[in-house]
């Protein structure tokens, strides 16, 4: 009897070691997702005021275009207007950091944010009036939840942060800049941009934003899709700070 208890005190040992090696993981993996999440919301919140800032004092009223190689400069030139003269596309694209005087930001996951921008209140569309800007009508995005109801009112700009690794067919970038992507960021998309099935079974591809000109999208929000949303009201209120900043009517 003397000989079994130092061996049933050892197998105890074991046990209450392994138990607590299990308990410590997961609360580290808990740790790990609180902040995982909170990089994610502090760099949405981050690039959304930041882009509200450039329509206040640098976009002349607008939204930067995306960014589409991943220098994280606004690409104008590869952010047309055309098609209907009523209803520029909207574009999809990296968000543009540089334009908008930040450093490459970052997911939990190292992936750099994604951006769409309403047709509408892009730079590219700035023939559009600022009384123009302020209709309902020139809104072309509304995010709903995975129950398909609605999170928010009309919005005009869309900020992503996909917070899953790269597929394991993602192609290497071609390029050294920080973001860089194999080829321009709309027909990228698809690779880290995956589509959102609500509970109805519909589902949600914001990836058609970069391939065919589109006036109406749909943004779902989702456990590996974080989000931040620029609604026409904050643009609105911006684009009267811009007016009271610049002196124009």
């Amino acid at each position: 009897m003397v000989g079994i208890l130092p061996l049933i005190m050892v197998t105890l040992l074991s046990a209450m070691t392994a138990q607590l090696s299990t308990m410590l993981a997961r609360q580290s993996m808990v740790m790990g997702g609180v902040n995982g999440a909170r990089q994610d919301l502090d760099a949405l919140a981050q690039a959304k005021q930041a882009l509200l800032d450039f329509v206040i004092a640098q976009g002349g009223g607008h939204l930067p275009c995306p960014n589409q190689n991943g220098d994280g400069l606004a690409a104008n030139s590869d952010c047309p207007k055309e098609g209907n003269p009523q209803s520029p596309p909207s574009m999809l694209g990296l968000l543009p950091w540089s334009s908008l005087g930040l450093p490459p930001l970052r997911d939990r996951q190292g992936q750099c944010l994604w951006y769409a921008v309403s047709g509408w209140h892009k730079s590219a569309a700035s023939g559009a009036s600022h009384a123009d800007l302020t209709e309902a009508s020139a809104a072309g995005f509304s995010v709903v939840s995975l129950a398909g109801q609605s999170r928010a009112e009309q919005v005009v700009a869309v900020i992503m942060a996909p917070a899953s690794p790269l597929t394991p067919q993602a192609p290497h970038a071609v390029s050294d800049a920080p973001c860089a992507l194999p080829e321009r960021a709309a027909s990228s998309a698809s690779v880290y941009l995956p589509p959102v099935t609500l509970a109805n079974g519909e589902q949600v591809n914001v990836t058609q934003l970069g391939t065919t000109p589109r006036f109406e999208q749909t943004f779902a929000q989702a456990t590996d899709l974080r989000m931040a949303w620029i609604t026409r009201t904050e643009f609105n209120q911006a684009l009267a700070h811009h007016r009271r900043w610049s002196g124009t009517p």
